[in-house]
């Protein structure tokens, strides 16, 4: 062995070792940043996001997320980038600044830059010099992109851009390898200040020394075997999800039922559970959007038939308010009545309020002043809250259903009021109903007041049909209308649970009708698509990531029913499963 084979062999072998580390570093980051994050649901950053991006021509998609496993602001990944922030309120002005910086990064494609950088870096390994070059051009690259970032903007915008290089630079120092962040250390800080106040050019040289060593060190010439065994994580997915089709063509297994939902990703949980996590800043329902923006204060628009706006006002059918009106500030979460007859809300000091129609005094009791104005849903008159009025303190979170609301109070107790219906949605029910064989009582489950449920509980929803609560030991009840096994007990005469049972263990997150958080509609849409609605179906996650549905295709039971009248009147068979199974989404 002369000596040149030996110089190559550690040479490589060093590399090969780094690059390795590296890999891991990558995989770790991914997982602490990435894997415990959960998409970010507020409106009025996605909003900004749209805004910076279409002001500074920036074509693809950029998605928002939040971990609690970061503390400074980064951009992350290659193929899909993605924008990460800590979890934590922001200013609206300090949202925005951030967002540009990011979005910068992104236009600039400065993570490829990175990357390139620390390759050539890590193959040079014996070279000290590139240490020091790399530290150099990382900071240019920051600096580069906070140059073009407050070009646009006067002093006042400099300082808040400066400011906010300032705050998150406290939160976290350590350098990160695969992506940008917004402010690293005190040396870096101060040399981007006076960069941001001062405007010099002279930034960039060192990427040409840099590029130009990276064409020269390609000279050497080298065979990288792939490894085919790396795969994207859908390609992982999707051979999993064959050889489960394959196993389940071997043993003849019944096939997962399969759920379409809005979104696979909004649906990935963080690990530990903090309520504020679900809370709804963007709610899309009837002729009505709801929306909090970056500085908690809702606004709407749309229709304002039953008073749902809350203008102090109720208008004529067909009426469209295309502009959003404020309805309140310090809002931290908003519902809407899935028919669109009614808004309720939820401040930081814990009061809900609520306006629209006050069906069965869900308002309140003091929500019906003398001389309101009434609607009329189906056969019955209800008064029209025209301005937002309180329903209740200390509550925690809260959820509305189509005629119905349910809430979480600090102490950890469920209240829910309104009413399920057994509406004409079964045509035996209906025949039975005018024949007198059935009562108001069997056809509706009904409160006038607030009807406690539930002691002990961290989370709560529910749907037009059937609501669901969680306790803080993980145990999933549920109730309401249980024509499909939805409520995940077996079917019985009475078609409503009308207290709440236990059914499940280990439960994470619940949904009703509809598995999503925000609505994902940014606008008002002209036709609504109903094919994530599952109106006779409760879904549910476990703690080990399984999806679990009840209902409404979720098995091979049957209901028979009647659809029409007369010569025209056909069988119509609907299949479901009265417990809770496991099933996919997508």
């Amino acid at each position: 062995m002369d000596w040149h084979f030996l110089f190559l062999f550690v040479w490589l072998t060093g590399a090969a070792g780094i690059l390795g580390i590296r890999s891991v570093q990558y995989q770790i980051l991914k997982k602490k940043a990435v894997g415990s994050s959960v998409p970010c649901r507020d409106a009025g950053i996605k909003s900004m996001i749209r805004s910076i991006c279409a002001e500074q021509s920036v074509k693809g998609k950029i998605s928002v997320r939040l971990s609690r496993e970061i503390k400074t602001p980064m951009l992350f990944g290659y193929y899909r980038p993605v924008i990460i922030l800590p979890h934590r309120k922001y200013h609206e002005d300090e949202a925005e600044m951030i967002l540009r910086h990011e979005i910068q990064h992104f236009k600039n494609r400065d993570l490829c830059y990175k990357f390139l950088i620390m390759f050539v870096c890590d193959l040079y390994w014996f070279n000290p010099i590139l240490r020091f070059m790399k530290k150099a051009a990382y900071q240019d690259i920051e600096c580069i992109c906070d140059e073009k970032v407050v070009r646009e903007l006067d002093l006042k915008g400099k300082k808040i851009y400066a400011s906010t290089i300032l705050e998150t630079a406290t939160r976290g120092k350590s350098e990160v390898v695969f992506g940008t962040h917004f402010s690293r250390g005190k040396r870096s800080v101060e040399v981007r200040i006076r960069n941001i106040f001062t405007r010099k050019n002279k930034w960039g040289y060192v990427f040409f020394a840099v590029l130009a060593l990276a064409v020269i060190g390609g000279t050497c010439l080298w065979n990288v075997r792939e490894n085919e065994s790396s795969q994207t994580q859908d390609g992982s997915l999707a051979a999993g999800a064959a050889d489960g089709e394959a196993e389940d063509q071997e043993t003849g297994d019944q096939e997962t039922p399969v759920f379409d939902v809005d979104s696979v990703e909004e649906l990935e949980l963080l690990r530990g559970f903090h309520l504020e996590d679900y809370y709804i800043t963007n709610r899309t329902a009837g002729g009505n959007r709801f929306y909090i923006d970056s500085g908690s204060v809702l606004w709407g628009y749309g229709s304002n038939d039953y008073g749902q706006l809350g203008n102090g006002q109720r208008d004529e059918l067909g009426v469209f308010y295309s502009e959003p009106i404020r309805i309140a500030s310090d809002v931290v979460s908003v519902d809407m009545s899935m028919n669109g007859y009614f808004c309720i809300y939820l401040t930081s000091d814990g009061k809900l309020y609520g306006m629209g129609a006050d069906i069965d005094h869900i308002l309140g009791e003091d929500s019906d002043p003398e001389g309101s104005p009434e609607v009329m849903i189906g056969q019955e008159t209800f008064p029209a809250v025209t301005s937002p009025v309180l329903i209740e303190e200390n509550v925690a979170y809260a959820r509305t259903g189509g005629k119905c609301i349910v809430y979480l109070k600090n102490d950890g107790s469920v209240w829910w009021q309104g009413r399920y219906e057994d509406i004409s949605y079964s045509g035996i029910v209906v025949e039975q109903r005018e024949e007198g064989l059935q009562t108001e009582e069997s056809w509706r489950m009904r409160a006038v007041s607030p009807q406690k449920l539930l002691d002990n509980c961290i989370y709560v929803t529910t749907g037009g049909e059937n609501g669901a609560a969680i306790s803080v030991n993980g145990e999933l009840y549920t109730w309401g209308w249980n024509i499909m096994g939805q409520c995940g007990t077996p079917v019985s005469d009475d078609a409503f649970v009308r207290e709440p049972v236990k059914v499940l263990d280990n439960v994470q997150m619940v949904w009703s009708g509809r598995m999503c958080f925000n609505s994902p509609e940014q606008e008002i849409p002209e036709i609504w698509h109903y094919n994530i609605l599952y109106r006779f179906t409760v879904f549910a996650r476990l703690k080990d990531g399984t999806f679990m549905a009840a209902g409404e295709g979720a098995g091979d039971k049957e209901i028979r029913n009647l659809i029409g009248g007369g010569d025209l009147s056909s069988e119509v068979i609907y299949r479901y499963s009265d417990t809770f199974v496991p099933i996919q989404i997508e």
